[in-house]
């Protein structure tokens, strides 16, 4: 851990990280999906994701998020099998990111899984 600025209150924390990313169809050309990925709103404080209406939901699933000059966008839901989850974003933006450097540069979709807790 390294603890940057004048107090010492900026922490870096480089650790391990595995994604289960998997790659798809190609696109028409290489893009790269940043500016998407930087409007997203990032916190570590978990939140329940889950349909629309359903009693504690937090996050309405499927939501889209997306950049205005971008052409990509990025849709958070939740597998098949499963009703509500939680992740905190950052979580989300980490998988975004991990899309985005295996697949996405590469011109593929790409979709990211075990992501929740019940991932």
């Amino acid at each position: 851990m390294i603890a940057v600025g004048q107090q010492g209150t900026l922490v870096v924390i480089v650790r391990k990280y595995e994604p289960k990313v998997l790659c798809g169809g190609q696109w028409a050309g290489k893009v790269d999906c940043t500016s998407t990925l930087d409007t997203l709103f990032v916190d570590t404080v978990p939140r329940t994701f889950g349909p629309q209406g359903q009693p504690g939901i937090a996050v309405s699933t499927p939501c889209t998020g997306r950049a205005e000059t971008s052409t990509c966008s990025a849709r958070i839901d939740l597998a098949p099998t499963r009703r509500v989850d939680s992740a905190a974003w950052y979580d989300i933006w980490a998988a975004g990111e991990a899309i985005n450097a295996v697949c996405v540069k590469r011109g593929k979709e790409g979709i990211a899984t075990s992501i929740g807790q019940s991932g």
